[in-house]
């Protein structure tokens, strides 16, 4: 049996599906982190809070052996406009 991964990193949360190849969901999980706003007008949050997020809920739905050994595709939706700075400059 082939599996589909579905993970949608979103603003308050990433979720991640996990399908059987025809279709039937046979995993799902969500795990939320925070939003933080500075100051009128903002908003910020920590990547790492949606690296950690993204990690645990494929685990959580990929667990087993088998369907991790053979999840055969990935779709993968994130925030829209959204800049990430990787270092002071």
């Amino acid at each position: 049996m082939k599996y589909l991964l579905g993970i949608d990193v979103g603003t308050t949360g990433t979720k991640t599906l996990l399908f059987r190849q025809d279709g039937v969901l046979v995993g799902q999980a969500y795990e939320s982190y925070p939003l933080h706003t500075p100051e009128a007008g903002f908003c910020e949050q920590n990547p790492e809070d949606w690296w950690n997020a993204l990690c645990h809920t494929v685990r959580a739905v990929s667990d087993d052996l088998e369907v991790r050994q053979n999840i055969a595709a990935m779709s993968l939706s994130t925030q829209g406009g959204t800049t990430l700075c990787v270092d002071a400059q």
